[in-house]
């Protein structure tokens, strides 16, 4: 946010579960105070940062209202519902920023199976958790009394109705919107009324880009006489929640609360093509990674799953930073325009694609992305240093379309290319990353013979093809 919004930009910190929670300890989580002692170097800065209270906060920004609640327990206390009354009777544009979602909507009870804050079920029977976590179980006896209020606070101040327009949420590590309240409505393009907002984890590139402007009318009801500004709560049916999110979204930019979204709009759309791009290239770093890793390696920690694959990629470039380095310079643009290219289905086009791969995956070989420790994964920076080579100097190429795809004699890749076209064509850059590991060990296998001399790789200037008709190379 910092370059884009010249310094300026609000930010404020939800503290969550496992900021205080201490893992085998099986006793009740410390004291509030404890973790945000522990929090004082993160919160730093923040809009959270010197509050009075450890759970809850309120302050201003652009016309709107942004509240912080700690619900990280999954129950509150009647002092949190009693400030959350207190400011929406405010009645400014309220944004709700807390880390567990709210349990808002019969369609998210259970949401992936788990029981959020609020869910009638909540309770011993529906702890799933507890033994992963290692803490003591939810009470047997359910929600506390304060926690139902707090639902049916939220409810009740939703937009158009109420001055509550957005809550923004994650710890369940899943995507989700869904509008809430009386008079809501939601499509692919935005919602009218309230909408609670799930994002996926920051840690892997999760993000969400929410927009808050103002509507001088409901598309369902007409304008009310005597109305003010067009404000929210202002005499109008107010509240119109405009969305602008990634597939794989964590951190929140908010673009223009209350109407005032127009000077940031275009800063807004850089920031959104930056963090899609990062998420694109660090799930196919993840993927390649994955595929192209030793098998013993490879079995150890997929065994855990979307997050074994997270901590390989992390063990085989020396940590999460150095990996989200190495993902920050690879160009997915260059991978889409090289599979792009290769749609044409023509010799030249397929030549092509190769040589704007090789450029696209270069980055990885340079001394700064690579780990220190080079016994990390051997495997794949050796599929790199062989199959690069070969991509980027395709001179004994051999393709027919439908029949033939050869770099060298008897060496076929219409399997491997077909794979990793059908993932992009998808939207899937993990199980891209995937198809190009499968594209890297073939060009690799042995018994394949090596071009005498390669070119290094270098980004081609030629114009690729977007992904029309027809299919991948077959």
């Amino acid at each position: 946010l910092h370059p884009l919004y010249g310094g300026s930009a609000t930010w404020a910190a939800a503290d969550a579960d496992a900021d205080a929670d201490t893992e085998g300890a099986g006793r009740p989580l410390p004291a509030r105070s404890l973790a945000w002692s522990v929090l004082t170097g993160v919160v730093s800065g923040s809009a959270s940062d010197g509050r009075r209270s450890y759970d809850f906060g309120a302050f201003e920004v652009g016309g709107a209202l942004l509240l912080t609640l700690d619900n990280s327990r999954f129950q509150v206390s009647h002092e949190q519902v009693e400030f959350l009354r207190a400011q929406l009777l405010r009645w400014l544009p309220t944004v709700l920023i807390l880390h567990v979602p709210l349990s808002i909507s019969e369609s998210l009870r259970p949401f992936h199976g788990y029981a959020l804050c609020g869910d009638p079920a909540w309770g011993e029977a529906t702890d799933r958790s507890w033994r992963d976590e290692r803490r003591a179980r939810w009470p047997q006896e359910g929600n506390e009394r304060a926690t139902e209020l707090l639902l049916e606070t939220v409810l009740a101040a939703a937009a158009p109705r109420g001055p509550l327009i957005a809550v923004l949420s994650g710890h369940v590590h899943h995507h989700d919107a869904t509008p809430f309240g009386e008079e809501c409505f939601g499509t692919e393009l935005g919602a009218w009324g309230a909408v609670q907002y799930i994002g996926l984890p920051a840690l892997d590139g999760g993000h969400r880009l929410v927009e808050l402007g103002t509507a001088p009318t409901s598309p369902r009801t007409p304008r009310r006489q005597g109305g003010g500004d067009g404000g929210i709560g202002a005499g109008v049916s107010g509240g119109a929640v405009g969305e602008g999110a990634a597939d794989g979204e964590g951190a929140v930019g908010a673009t223009g609360p209350a109407g005032a979204a127009s000077a940031a709009a275009t800063s807004a759309a850089e920031l959104q093509v930056v963090l899609v791009a990062r998420i694109c290239s660090r799930s196919l770093l993840r993927g390649l990674a994955a595929a192209a890793a030793d098998a013993v390696l490879r079995e150890g920690y997929e065994a855990g799953g979307p997050l074994g694959r997270r901590a390989l990629l992390w063990h085989c470039f020396g940590g999460a930073s150095a990996a989200d380095a190495a993902a920050a310079a690879l160009d997915p643009g260059l991978v889409e325009r090289g599979l792009g290219v290769m749609l044409r289905r023509t010799h030249e086009a397929v030549g092509h694609g190769f040589l704007t791969l090789a450029a696209a995956l270069l980055p990885l070989l340079s001394p700064k992305n690579r780990p220190s420790d080079p016994q990390r994964c051997p495997a794949v920076f050796e599929l790199l240093e062989t199959a690069l080579p070969e991509w980027a100097s395709p001179m004994a190429l051999q393709y027919e379309p439908g029949r033939l795809l050869e770099l060298s004699p008897g060496c076929s890749l219409i399997g491997p290319v077909n794979e990793a076209v059908g993932a992009w064509r998808r939207g899937d850059w993990e199980a891209l990353g995937v198809g190009l590991a499968s594209l890297l060990r073939a060009t690799s296998a042995p018994g394949c013979p090596r071009a005498a001399a390669a070119t290094p790789p270098t980004a081609p200037r030629a114009p690729g093809a977007e992904p029309g008709g027809g299919g991948p190379p077959r």
